[in-house]
C-alpha cells in the first residue's frame, strides 16, 4: 500500500500498511486521516461512509465539544481494540489489516454511545444533495454572457 500524497513519515508502517485506529485515524496526527485502507469479509462501500461519519462527528466535536474530542484522541493514541471477531487471520503481512464486520460494526456502535455520537443513516444528508437539474441550472446562470 502507497500513499503517494502524504510523506511517508506521517504515518506509521508496520508490513506494508499504514497503522491507523479503527483503519482510518492516524495515531501521530489526529487531523490526518485515510479512509479505505482495509479488507474485510464483506462489502466495505456502506462501511466507508460509516468511517466518513466518525470522521465528521470527531472534527465537529473539536469545535463544540472539545473535551469529547479530547477522550477521543486519547483512545486514536491507546485504544487496540480486536477487530478480528475471532477469526485467526493467517499471520502475514498482507492480513494484519483485515478486520471482521461484525466485530468492526459492534466497536463503533459502542464507541459511537459512549462518546454520544448518533448513528449515521441513510437519508441523513439528503437535505444537502444537489440535483442535476439544480446543478446544470446553477452552471448556466452563472455563466459568462
Amino acid at each position: 500500500m502507497d500513499i503517494p500524497y502524504v510523506a511517508s513519515e506521517y504515518f506509521n508502517w508496520s508490513g506494508g500498511r499504514p497503522q491507523l485506529y479503527l483503519t482510518a485515524f492516524n495515531r501521530k496526527h489526529h487531523n490526518l486521516f485515510a479512509l479505505g485502507y482495509l479488507e474485510t469479509n464483506s462489502s466495505a462501500y456502506t462501511l466507508f461512509d460509516q468511517i466518513a461519519y466518525l470522521i465528521a462527528s470527531y472534527l465537529r466535536d473539536q469545535i463544540i465539544a472539545p473535551e469529547r474530542a479530547a477522550q477521543f484522541s486519547q483512545l486514536i493514541g491507546s485504544d487496540q481494540p480486536d477487530l478480528s471477531g475471532g477469526i485467526k487471520f493467517i499471520a502475514s503481512d498482507r492480513h494484519t489489516g483485515y478486520i471482521e464486520i461484525g466485530a468492526y460494526k459492534k466497536c463503533i456502535a459502542q464507541l459511537r454511545k459512549k462518546l454520544g455520537w448518533g448513528e449515521l443513516k441513510t437519508g441523513d444528508y439528503d437535505s444537502v444533495k444537489r440535483s442535476a437539474n439544480h446543478s446544470a441550472t446553477s452552471s448556466t446562470e452563472h455563466a459568462a454572457p
